[in-house]
Protein backbone atom coordinates (compact mmCIF):
# COMPACT_ATOMS: atom_id res chain seq x y z
CA UNK A 1 0.00 0.00 0.00
CA UNK A 2 1.34 3.23 -1.22
CA UNK A 3 1.92 6.36 0.98
CA UNK A 4 -0.71 8.53 -0.39
CA UNK A 5 -3.06 5.71 0.01
CA UNK A 6 -2.09 5.34 3.83
CA UNK A 7 -2.57 9.03 3.95
CA UNK A 8 -5.83 8.77 2.49
CA UNK A 9 -7.12 5.90 4.83
CA UNK A 10 -6.28 8.35 7.83
CA UNK A 11 -8.00 10.92 6.49
CA UNK A 12 -11.00 8.73 5.91
CA UNK A 13 -10.93 7.21 9.52
CA UNK A 14 -11.03 10.60 10.94
CA UNK A 15 -13.69 12.05 9.21
CA UNK A 16 -15.64 9.25 9.69
CA UNK A 17 -15.00 9.42 13.66
CA UNK A 18 -15.02 13.02 13.23
CA UNK A 19 -18.73 12.85 11.76
CA UNK A 20 -19.84 10.56 14.35
CA UNK A 21 -18.14 12.51 17.19
CA UNK A 22 -19.90 16.06 15.43
CA UNK A 23 -23.29 14.27 14.33
CA UNK A 24 -24.49 10.94 15.73
CA UNK A 25 -23.27 11.28 19.25
CA UNK A 26 -25.90 14.51 19.63
CA UNK A 27 -28.44 12.22 17.35
CA UNK A 28 -28.15 9.59 19.84
CA UNK A 29 -28.06 12.31 22.89
CA UNK A 30 -31.05 14.61 22.09
CA UNK A 31 -33.82 11.83 21.56
CA UNK A 32 -36.87 12.83 23.63
CA UNK A 33 -36.21 9.84 25.87
CA UNK A 34 -33.00 10.98 27.28
CA UNK A 35 -33.88 14.07 29.58
CA UNK A 36 -35.00 11.27 31.67
CA UNK A 37 -31.20 9.44 31.38
CA UNK A 38 -29.91 12.92 31.74
CA UNK A 39 -31.77 13.73 34.93
CA UNK A 40 -30.82 10.38 36.52
CA UNK A 41 -27.22 11.14 35.38
CA UNK A 42 -27.50 14.57 37.32
CA UNK A 43 -28.99 13.09 40.45
CA UNK A 44 -26.37 10.02 40.72
CA UNK A 45 -23.25 12.01 39.91
CA UNK A 46 -23.85 15.58 41.57
CA UNK A 47 -26.61 14.51 44.08
CA UNK A 48 -29.63 17.11 42.71
CA UNK A 49 -32.75 16.66 41.65
CA UNK A 50 -33.70 18.46 38.50
CA UNK A 51 -35.93 19.43 35.92
CA UNK A 52 -35.22 20.43 32.41
CA UNK A 53 -36.93 21.86 29.42
CA UNK A 54 -35.80 21.14 25.66
CA UNK A 55 -32.41 20.31 26.09
CA UNK A 56 -30.41 20.58 23.42
CA UNK A 57 -26.98 18.79 22.63
CA UNK A 58 -23.99 19.92 20.46
CA UNK A 59 -20.59 18.67 20.24
CA UNK A 60 -18.05 21.66 19.75
CA UNK A 61 -15.53 21.70 17.38
CA UNK A 62 -12.76 20.69 19.83
CA UNK A 63 -13.44 18.36 22.52
CA UNK A 64 -16.23 19.61 24.48
CA UNK A 65 -20.38 19.66 24.88
CA UNK A 66 -22.36 22.65 24.19
CA UNK A 67 -25.45 21.96 26.02
CA UNK A 68 -28.63 24.34 26.14
CA UNK A 69 -32.39 24.42 27.68
CA UNK A 70 -35.41 26.73 27.65
CA UNK A 71 -35.07 25.83 31.15
CA UNK A 72 -32.85 24.00 34.30
CA UNK A 73 -33.83 23.46 37.40
CA UNK A 74 -32.42 22.15 40.82
CA UNK A 75 -35.41 21.27 43.21
CA UNK A 76 -35.72 20.80 46.62
CA UNK A 77 -38.12 17.59 47.74
CA UNK A 78 -41.00 19.65 48.05
CA UNK A 79 -40.32 20.75 44.28
CA UNK A 80 -39.61 23.92 45.22
CA UNK A 81 -36.60 25.93 43.33
CA UNK A 82 -33.10 25.54 44.95
CA UNK A 83 -32.20 27.11 41.51
CA UNK A 84 -33.92 27.88 38.39
CA UNK A 85 -32.34 29.17 34.87
CA UNK A 86 -34.29 30.34 31.73
CA UNK A 87 -32.75 30.11 28.23
CA UNK A 88 -29.23 29.04 29.59
CA UNK A 89 -26.49 28.10 27.41
CA UNK A 90 -23.48 26.04 28.03
CA UNK A 91 -19.88 24.70 27.20
CA UNK A 92 -18.56 21.47 29.29
CA UNK A 93 -14.74 20.55 28.44
CA UNK A 94 -15.08 17.12 27.28
CA UNK A 95 -12.31 15.05 28.55
CA UNK A 96 -12.49 16.08 32.58
CA UNK A 97 -16.70 15.15 32.36
CA UNK A 98 -15.26 11.51 31.22
CA UNK A 99 -13.58 11.86 35.22
CA UNK A 100 -17.01 12.93 36.45
CA UNK A 101 -15.68 16.75 36.41
CA UNK A 102 -17.44 19.48 34.88
CA UNK A 103 -15.44 22.14 33.78
CA UNK A 104 -17.68 25.19 32.14
CA UNK A 105 -15.69 27.48 29.93
CA UNK A 106 -18.94 29.16 28.61
CA UNK A 107 -21.88 30.08 30.95
CA UNK A 108 -25.02 32.43 29.65
CA UNK A 109 -28.28 32.51 30.17
CA UNK A 110 -31.58 34.75 30.08
CA UNK A 111 -32.25 34.20 34.12
CA UNK A 112 -30.96 33.00 37.13
CA UNK A 113 -32.56 32.54 40.51
CA UNK A 114 -30.12 31.07 43.57
CA UNK A 115 -32.18 30.18 46.69
CA UNK A 116 -30.03 29.99 49.58
CA UNK A 117 -30.69 29.39 53.16
CA UNK A 118 -28.51 30.69 56.02
CA UNK A 119 -30.29 27.89 58.62
CA UNK A 120 -30.55 28.06 62.35
CA UNK A 121 -27.64 25.71 62.74
CA UNK A 122 -25.85 28.31 60.78
CA UNK A 123 -25.32 26.09 57.98
CA UNK A 124 -25.43 27.77 54.29
CA UNK A 125 -27.63 25.64 51.98
CA UNK A 126 -29.00 25.77 48.55
CA UNK A 127 -31.91 25.15 48.99
CA UNK A 128 -31.84 21.89 50.79
CA UNK A 129 -28.46 21.30 49.73
CA UNK A 130 -25.69 22.40 51.76
CA UNK A 131 -23.08 24.44 50.46
CA UNK A 132 -19.83 22.26 52.77
CA UNK A 133 -20.56 18.95 50.63
CA UNK A 134 -19.66 20.54 48.09
CA UNK A 135 -16.45 21.75 49.38
CA UNK A 136 -14.60 19.42 46.78
CA UNK A 137 -17.06 20.71 43.79
CA UNK A 138 -17.33 18.18 40.69
CA UNK A 139 -18.34 21.35 38.72
CA UNK A 140 -15.95 24.14 38.23
CA UNK A 141 -15.13 27.27 36.05
CA UNK A 142 -11.98 28.51 33.84
CA UNK A 143 -10.90 30.21 31.09
CA UNK A 144 -14.35 31.21 31.25
CA UNK A 145 -16.88 33.61 29.62
CA UNK A 146 -20.59 34.03 32.18
CA UNK A 147 -22.89 36.08 30.73
CA UNK A 148 -26.48 37.08 32.66
CA UNK A 149 -29.26 39.52 31.21
CA UNK A 150 -30.69 39.27 34.50
CA UNK A 151 -30.08 37.53 38.07
CA UNK A 152 -31.76 36.92 41.63
CA UNK A 153 -30.15 35.87 44.59
CA UNK A 154 -32.48 35.13 47.75
CA UNK A 155 -30.53 33.92 51.21
CA UNK A 156 -33.19 33.58 53.69
CA UNK A 157 -31.69 34.17 57.34
CA UNK A 158 -33.65 31.48 59.54
CA UNK A 159 -31.98 32.79 62.44
CA UNK A 160 -32.95 36.67 62.22
CA UNK A 161 -36.16 35.77 60.34
CA UNK A 162 -34.67 38.20 57.42
CA UNK A 163 -34.73 37.73 54.03
CA UNK A 164 -31.93 39.30 51.63
CA UNK A 165 -32.28 39.76 48.03
CA UNK A 166 -29.61 40.81 45.48
CA UNK A 167 -31.38 41.02 41.87
CA UNK A 168 -29.37 42.66 39.07
CA UNK A 169 -28.82 42.97 35.16
CA UNK A 170 -26.16 42.43 32.23
CA UNK A 171 -23.68 40.42 34.69
CA UNK A 172 -20.75 39.50 32.22
CA UNK A 173 -17.73 37.87 33.28
CA UNK A 174 -14.76 37.93 30.62
CA UNK A 175 -11.27 36.22 30.41
CA UNK A 176 -11.51 34.28 34.23
CA UNK A 177 -9.17 32.03 34.61
CA UNK A 178 -7.88 29.88 37.92
CA UNK A 179 -4.98 32.40 39.48
CA UNK A 180 -4.64 34.31 36.31
CA UNK A 181 -7.20 36.73 35.90
CA UNK A 182 -10.64 37.72 36.27
CA UNK A 183 -13.09 40.37 34.51
CA UNK A 184 -16.49 41.24 35.74
CA UNK A 185 -18.91 44.05 35.81
CA UNK A 186 -22.78 43.77 37.05
CA UNK A 187 -25.90 46.43 38.04
CA UNK A 188 -27.49 45.46 41.04
CA UNK A 189 -29.56 46.07 44.06
CA UNK A 190 -29.71 44.71 47.65
CA UNK A 191 -32.73 44.28 49.26
CA UNK A 192 -33.23 43.76 53.09
CA UNK A 193 -36.59 44.27 54.59
CA UNK A 194 -37.95 47.96 52.90
CA UNK A 195 -34.29 49.05 52.41
CA UNK A 196 -32.35 48.98 49.07
CA UNK A 197 -28.61 49.63 48.33
CA UNK A 198 -27.55 50.01 44.55
CA UNK A 199 -24.17 48.64 43.49
CA UNK A 200 -22.14 48.71 40.24
CA UNK A 201 -18.78 47.21 39.58
CA UNK A 202 -16.73 46.82 36.88
CA UNK A 203 -13.54 45.11 37.21
CA UNK A 204 -10.55 43.53 35.91
CA UNK A 205 -7.99 41.78 38.09
CA UNK A 206 -4.80 39.89 37.54
CA UNK A 207 -4.46 36.93 39.78
CA UNK A 208 -3.10 36.06 42.48
CA UNK A 209 -3.81 39.10 44.54
CA UNK A 210 -0.93 38.09 46.57
CA UNK A 211 1.51 38.83 44.09
CA UNK A 212 0.74 42.20 43.39
CA UNK A 213 1.81 44.19 40.04
CA UNK A 214 1.99 47.20 38.32
CA UNK A 215 -1.09 47.98 37.19
CA UNK A 216 -2.53 45.13 38.15
CA UNK A 217 -6.26 45.86 38.93
CA UNK A 218 -9.15 48.39 37.50
CA UNK A 219 -11.58 48.60 39.18
CA UNK A 220 -14.78 50.80 38.80
CA UNK A 221 -17.72 50.86 41.19
CA UNK A 222 -20.43 52.34 43.01
CA UNK A 223 -22.11 51.41 46.71
CA UNK A 224 -25.26 53.50 47.85
CA UNK A 225 -26.73 53.79 51.21
CA UNK A 226 -26.07 50.10 51.96
CA UNK A 227 -26.58 49.67 55.32
CA UNK A 228 -24.06 47.75 57.74
CA UNK A 229 -26.88 46.69 60.83
CA UNK A 230 -28.30 44.16 58.38
CA UNK A 231 -24.85 42.09 58.55
CA UNK A 232 -24.46 41.83 62.24
CA UNK A 233 -25.86 38.61 62.15
CA UNK A 234 -22.58 37.34 60.14
CA UNK A 235 -19.96 39.90 61.91
CA UNK A 236 -21.14 37.79 64.98
CA UNK A 237 -21.33 34.53 63.70
CA UNK A 238 -17.92 35.32 61.50
CA UNK A 239 -15.95 36.72 64.69
CA UNK A 240 -16.97 34.30 67.09
CA UNK A 241 -19.39 36.52 69.12
CA UNK A 242 -16.50 38.96 69.78
CA UNK A 243 -18.65 41.50 67.20
CA UNK A 244 -21.99 42.02 68.87
CA UNK A 245 -23.54 44.54 66.04
CA UNK A 246 -22.80 46.82 63.51
CA UNK A 247 -24.30 50.03 62.17
CA UNK A 248 -23.41 52.60 59.68
CA UNK A 249 -24.58 53.89 56.09
CA UNK A 250 -21.98 53.54 53.58
CA UNK A 251 -21.74 55.19 50.27
CA UNK A 252 -18.94 53.79 47.72
CA UNK A 253 -17.03 55.49 44.44
CA UNK A 254 -14.40 53.90 42.95
CA UNK A 255 -12.82 54.99 39.45
CA UNK A 256 -9.52 54.11 37.85
CA UNK A 257 -8.21 56.62 35.54
CA UNK A 258 -4.75 56.96 33.67
CA UNK A 259 -2.00 59.64 35.32
CA UNK A 260 0.44 61.34 32.93
CA UNK A 261 2.23 58.70 32.01
CA UNK A 262 -0.52 56.11 31.29
CA UNK A 263 -0.28 54.31 34.70
CA UNK A 264 -3.47 53.04 36.54
CA UNK A 265 -4.41 55.41 39.55
CA UNK A 266 -7.44 54.42 41.74
CA UNK A 267 -9.35 57.12 43.19
CA UNK A 268 -11.78 55.92 45.71
CA UNK A 269 -14.19 58.04 48.13
CA UNK A 270 -15.88 56.76 51.09
CA UNK A 271 -18.72 57.88 53.41
CA UNK A 272 -19.54 56.42 56.29
CA UNK A 273 -22.26 57.94 58.79
CA UNK A 274 -22.45 56.28 62.35
CA UNK A 275 -20.17 53.78 62.17
CA UNK A 276 -19.98 50.78 64.69
CA UNK A 277 -18.11 47.62 65.12
CA UNK A 278 -19.18 47.09 68.88
CA UNK A 279 -18.09 44.90 71.02
CA UNK A 280 -19.58 44.12 74.36
CA UNK A 281 -16.49 46.54 75.78
CA UNK A 282 -17.18 50.11 74.72
CA UNK A 283 -13.67 50.42 75.00
CA UNK A 284 -12.92 47.70 72.28
CA UNK A 285 -15.21 48.93 69.77
CA UNK A 286 -14.59 50.92 66.77
CA UNK A 287 -17.55 53.79 66.15
CA UNK A 288 -18.12 57.25 64.88
CA UNK A 289 -21.05 59.35 65.81
CA UNK A 290 -20.21 61.85 62.82
CA UNK A 291 -19.82 61.15 59.43
CA UNK A 292 -16.96 59.75 57.69
CA UNK A 293 -15.28 60.97 54.33
CA UNK A 294 -12.08 58.82 53.10
CA UNK A 295 -10.44 60.42 49.96
CA UNK A 296 -7.79 58.51 48.16
CA UNK A 297 -5.35 58.20 45.46
CA UNK A 298 -3.81 55.05 44.81
CA UNK A 299 -0.86 53.01 42.35
CA UNK A 300 0.05 49.71 42.27
CA UNK A 301 3.83 48.65 41.95
CA UNK A 302 5.74 45.61 41.46
CA UNK A 303 4.25 43.87 45.48
CA UNK A 304 3.14 46.95 46.47
CA UNK A 305 1.24 50.54 46.12
CA UNK A 306 1.86 53.87 46.39
CA UNK A 307 -0.19 56.14 48.39
CA UNK A 308 -0.63 59.34 46.61
CA UNK A 309 -3.27 60.81 48.60
CA UNK A 310 -5.22 59.07 51.22
CA UNK A 311 -7.52 62.24 53.60
CA UNK A 312 -9.59 61.19 56.19
CA UNK A 313 -11.72 63.82 57.63
CA UNK A 314 -14.68 63.93 59.86
CA UNK A 315 -15.88 66.21 62.91
CA UNK A 316 -12.57 67.39 64.49
CA UNK A 317 -10.69 64.93 62.68
CA UNK A 318 -8.20 66.00 59.29
CA UNK A 319 -4.98 63.81 58.46
CA UNK A 320 -3.49 63.57 55.01
CA UNK A 321 -1.43 60.22 54.28
CA UNK A 322 1.25 59.28 51.45
CA UNK A 323 3.47 57.03 50.47
CA UNK A 324 4.60 53.58 49.44
CA UNK A 325 4.08 50.05 51.20
CA UNK A 326 6.32 47.56 49.59
CA UNK A 327 7.26 43.52 49.67
CA UNK A 328 3.56 42.87 50.78
CA UNK A 329 4.06 39.37 49.62
CA UNK A 330 6.51 38.86 52.05
CA UNK A 331 6.98 38.15 56.14
CA UNK A 332 8.10 41.59 56.68
CA UNK A 333 6.39 44.12 54.42
CA UNK A 334 8.42 47.80 54.10
CA UNK A 335 6.78 51.27 54.44
CA UNK A 336 7.87 54.65 53.59
CA UNK A 337 4.98 56.92 55.03
CA UNK A 338 4.32 60.50 55.65
CA UNK A 339 1.51 61.67 57.89
CA UNK A 340 0.34 64.73 58.75
CA UNK A 341 -2.34 65.47 61.40
CA UNK A 342 -3.78 68.70 60.64
CA UNK A 343 -5.81 70.77 63.72
CA UNK A 344 -7.87 67.99 65.34
CA UNK A 345 -9.29 67.11 68.30
CA UNK A 346 -7.73 64.02 70.05
CA UNK A 347 -11.13 62.68 72.00
CA UNK A 348 -12.68 62.37 68.50
CA UNK A 349 -9.41 60.17 66.78
CA UNK A 350 -9.44 58.26 69.93
CA UNK A 351 -13.30 55.55 69.34
CA UNK A 352 -11.92 54.81 65.74
CA UNK A 353 -8.87 53.14 67.15
CA UNK A 354 -8.88 49.67 68.23
CA UNK A 355 -8.92 48.94 71.74
CA UNK A 356 -7.96 45.10 71.57
CA UNK A 357 -5.15 44.11 73.39
CA UNK A 358 -3.76 42.44 70.27
CA UNK A 359 -3.51 46.01 68.40
CA UNK A 360 -1.27 47.38 71.85
CA UNK A 361 1.98 48.45 70.66
CA UNK A 362 3.81 51.50 72.23
CA UNK A 363 0.47 53.03 74.09
CA UNK A 364 -2.44 50.78 75.57
CA UNK A 365 -4.74 52.30 73.47
CA UNK A 366 -7.37 50.37 75.35
CA UNK A 367 -6.60 52.43 78.47
CA UNK A 368 -6.75 55.76 76.15
CA UNK A 369 -10.08 54.89 74.93
CA UNK A 370 -11.12 54.04 78.73
CA UNK A 371 -10.02 57.18 80.68
CA UNK A 372 -11.07 59.25 77.63
CA UNK A 373 -8.47 61.87 77.00
CA UNK A 374 -9.73 65.34 75.44
CA UNK A 375 -7.22 67.62 73.73
CA UNK A 376 -6.09 69.52 70.49
CA UNK A 377 -3.77 67.50 68.30
CA UNK A 378 -1.35 68.74 64.80
CA UNK A 379 1.62 66.97 63.83
CA UNK A 380 3.47 65.37 61.35
CA UNK A 381 5.26 61.97 61.40
CA UNK A 382 7.62 60.12 58.54
CA UNK A 383 7.23 55.97 59.27
CA UNK A 384 10.40 53.86 57.24
CA UNK A 385 11.45 50.45 57.74
CA UNK A 386 9.95 47.02 59.09
CA UNK A 387 6.07 47.81 59.00
CA UNK A 388 6.45 46.00 62.13
CA UNK A 389 8.92 48.09 63.91
CA UNK A 390 9.71 51.18 61.60
CA UNK A 391 11.53 53.39 62.07
CA UNK A 392 9.58 56.71 63.31
CA UNK A 393 10.33 60.40 63.23
CA UNK A 394 8.72 63.75 63.29
CA UNK A 395 6.37 65.75 65.93
CA UNK A 396 3.12 65.83 67.65
CA UNK A 397 1.86 68.34 69.83
CA UNK A 398 -1.25 68.25 71.96
CA UNK A 399 -2.71 71.57 73.53
CA UNK A 400 -5.55 72.08 75.92
CA UNK A 401 -5.26 68.15 77.00
CA UNK A 402 -6.79 66.70 80.25
CA UNK A 403 -8.01 62.75 81.24
CA UNK A 404 -11.62 62.22 81.96
CA UNK A 405 -12.35 65.78 83.40
CA UNK A 406 -10.69 69.18 83.63
CA UNK A 407 -9.21 69.63 86.92
CA UNK A 408 -11.69 72.14 88.68
CA UNK A 409 -11.35 76.00 89.53
CA UNK A 410 -10.45 76.46 85.65
CA UNK A 411 -6.73 74.73 86.02
CA UNK A 412 -4.86 75.35 82.44
CA UNK A 413 -4.81 71.72 80.80
CA UNK A 414 -2.13 70.20 79.52
CA UNK A 415 0.64 70.74 76.83
CA UNK A 416 2.28 67.13 76.03
CA UNK A 417 4.95 67.26 73.17
CA UNK A 418 6.28 64.41 71.40
CA UNK A 419 9.41 63.66 69.94
CA UNK A 420 9.75 60.48 67.52
CA UNK A 421 13.44 60.06 67.22
CA UNK A 422 13.28 56.31 65.33
CA UNK A 423 13.20 53.26 67.71
CA UNK A 424 12.24 56.34 70.70
CA UNK A 425 9.95 58.72 71.66
CA UNK A 426 10.90 62.12 73.52
CA UNK A 427 8.03 62.91 76.29
CA UNK A 428 8.07 66.70 77.39
CA UNK A 429 4.58 67.34 78.97
CA UNK A 430 3.46 70.40 81.48
CA UNK A 431 0.38 69.07 83.09
CA UNK A 432 -0.93 72.18 85.52
CA UNK A 433 -2.53 70.69 88.82
CA UNK A 434 -3.93 73.89 89.88
CA UNK A 435 -3.81 77.66 88.58
CA UNK A 436 -0.09 78.30 89.38
CA UNK A 437 1.44 74.76 90.09
CA UNK A 438 2.58 72.36 86.92
CA UNK A 439 3.75 68.62 86.91
CA UNK A 440 6.26 68.37 84.33
CA UNK A 441 7.18 64.89 82.45
CA UNK A 442 10.66 64.66 80.77
CA UNK A 443 12.22 61.59 79.37
CA UNK A 444 12.47 58.96 76.46
CA UNK A 445 10.18 55.94 75.88
CA UNK A 446 11.37 52.65 73.37
CA UNK A 447 8.33 52.00 71.20
CA UNK A 448 10.26 48.55 70.86
CA UNK A 449 11.14 45.64 72.50
CA UNK A 450 10.40 46.02 76.19
CA UNK A 451 9.13 49.73 75.83
CA UNK A 452 11.07 51.18 78.49
CA UNK A 453 10.55 54.68 79.65
CA UNK A 454 13.47 56.34 81.58
CA UNK A 455 11.29 59.98 82.89
CA UNK A 456 11.75 62.53 85.10
CA UNK A 457 9.08 63.92 86.96
CA UNK A 458 9.35 67.20 88.85
CA UNK A 459 7.25 70.06 89.66
CA UNK A 460 6.52 73.15 91.07
CA UNK A 461 6.84 73.59 94.97
CA UNK A 462 3.36 73.69 96.28
CA UNK A 463 1.84 70.93 94.28
CA UNK A 464 -1.29 68.99 95.48
CA UNK A 465 -0.20 65.53 95.23
CA UNK A 466 -3.41 64.25 95.21
CA UNK A 467 -4.43 66.15 92.41
CA UNK A 468 -1.07 65.02 90.70
CA UNK A 469 -2.05 61.72 91.08
CA UNK A 470 -5.35 61.92 89.57
CA UNK A 471 -3.37 63.35 86.49
CA UNK A 472 -0.66 61.12 86.18
CA UNK A 473 -1.71 58.13 87.56
CA UNK A 474 -4.23 56.69 84.25
CA UNK A 475 -1.34 58.62 82.17
CA UNK A 476 1.23 56.46 83.71
CA UNK A 477 -0.96 52.82 83.17
CA UNK A 478 -1.46 54.66 79.35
Amino acid sequence: MGIKSKIFIIFLTGTVLYCGYYFVIPAFLNRPGNIEFLQKYIQKEYGFETSIKNPKIKMGYLPAVWIRADEFKILNNDKSDALSIQGVKTRVKLLPLIFSKAEISHFSADNLQINLIFDKNSQLKLGQYPLLSMSDPKITVNKAVVDLASYGISLKDEIVNKNIIVTGKDFEVYDFTNNKRIRFKTDSELSIGNKTSKIFADVDVKLPLTKISEDQIVINGKIEDLNLADFSTYAKYLSKNEIERLSGIVNLDVETVLDKSNHKQINGSLAIENLGLMQKDINNSIYSKDNLKINTNLSLIQNGFVINELTLKSKGIDTFLSGKISKIDTKKPKVNLKLSINPSRIENFLPLLPGDKNFQNSFNLYLLKKYKYYGDIIGNLEIKGDYLEPSVTGNILSTNGYLEKPIPNNTPKATIKLQFRGDKTALDAHVPASQNQIVFVKGLIKLYEDKAADLNITSTQNVDLKTAQIVLNPLHQI
